[in-house]
C-alpha cells in the first residue's frame, strides 16, 4: 500500500495494468482516477499492478481539436497547417497517413 502525496495541486493515478483500491474504490485496467487536490489517498492493489502516478501545478486552460491540445485556438490552426503540410514526423512503421477532419 502506498499513500499518495498530498503537496500537488493537481494528481491522478492510472492504472496501467491490475486492479487497485483508492480510498475503498476500486480502479481497473485502463482507467484513470483523479484526486481532490489536498486529499489523502491510500493506494492498494488487489493483484500484480502497474499504476503511473502524475502531478503537479496546472498547466493552464486547454482548448482540444482532433489530436490536437494546445493553449491556445492559434496554436491549433498552425497544427491544422503543418498536418496538412507534412511537418510532422511519421510514426516509426506506421505507413498510412491519417489526413486533418474536415
Amino acid at each position: 500500500m502506498i499513500t499518495l502525496p498530498e503537496s500537488y495541486p493537481e494528481l491522478a493515478a492510472y492504472v496501467v495494468a491490475g486492479n487497485v483500491r483508492m480510498d475503498r474504490h476500486s480502479v481497473t485496467s485502463s482507467v484513470m482516477a483523479v484526486v481532490r487536490s489536498g486529499a489523502t489517498v491510500q493506494v492498494e492493489a488487489d493483484a500484480d499492478s502497474h499504476v503511473l502516478v502524475i502531478g503537479g501545478d496546472p498547466v493552464g486552460e486547454r482548448h482540444i481539436w482532433w489530436i490536437f491540445v494546445p493553449s491556445s485556438t492559434e496554436r491549433i490552426e498552425k497544427a491544422k497547417i503543418d498536418w496538412k503540410s507534412g511537418c510532422f514526423e511519421q510514426v516509426p512503421g506506421e505507413k498510412e497517413l491519417i489526413p486533418l477532419p474536415d
